[in-house]
């Protein structure tokens, strides 16, 4: 079948359309693709427990609260958690002047902390702090 001019004419605003369905698709999936995640807060607060004469050995840390929409809670944290080691350094039995610094969360710079439930099973969770927050 051979098509008409009058046929071409109908059909070019079709094609148009198409077109421009197809190029706004790919532009949302690039932009949803190349898109930053989020910043969100790590999200939990702890308690300190410390022993010793000066009270400066730390016996345990011990979560208080985990916020909603939080890094923490996306990790499956949960009130009650202890924190047993922060980046490969062991929580319980240290000085809390070595603890403080490692407790201290660069923006961008990743910090492992591994938490142990009250049943006994051990986690690791990865936090980044985002600038600004």
């Amino acid at each position: 079948m051979r098509m008409t001019a009058a046929d071409k004419i109908k059909l070019a605003p079709l094609r148009r359309s198409v077109v421009f369905g197809v190029t706004m698709l790919a532009l949302a999936v690039s932009a949803e693709a190349g898109a930053k995640p989020r910043a969100r807060k790590i999200g939990f607060s702890v308690q300190v427990m410390t022993t010793g004469l000066t009270k400066t050995t730390v016996a345990k840390i011990v979560v208080q609260q985990v916020q909603a929409d939080s890094q923490a809670m996306e990790a499956g944290v949960a009130v009650g958690d202890e924190l047993v080691r922060i980046d490969g350094t062991d929580v319980p039995g240290n000085s809390v002047f070595v603890l403080k610094k490692h407790m201290a969360f660069e923006p961008g710079v990743p910090k492992t902390v591994t938490f142990r439930r009250k049943t006994g099973a051990q986690f690791e969770a990865v936090f980044i702090r985002a600038a600004g927050l």
